[in-house]
């Protein structure tokens, strides 16, 4: 069974199904909670923030095909 971001907001950000009219609705208050989770902690949550620029890209794309 897959796992799925309404699943992930459910069980790991304990927010309530009844609550929001859509499971896509549910799914992004998942996303957003841990985001903001992040942000209170100070994890990066770019590469901007890690000071990894566009100029990298090319190069990040051409390893992750690589490793598929």
């Amino acid at each position: 069974m897959a796992i799925t971001f309404v699943d992930f907001a459910c069980n790991v950000m304990q927010l309530n199904k009844a609550d929001y009219d859509s499971d896509l609705a549910l799914a992004k208050a998942g996303i957003d909670g841990l985001a903001k989770f992040f942000r209170e902690i100070g994890v990066p949550s770019s590469l901007s923030a890690l000071e990894v620029g566009s100029e990298h890209f090319a190069d990040m794309a051409k390893h992750i095909n690589k490793e598929l």
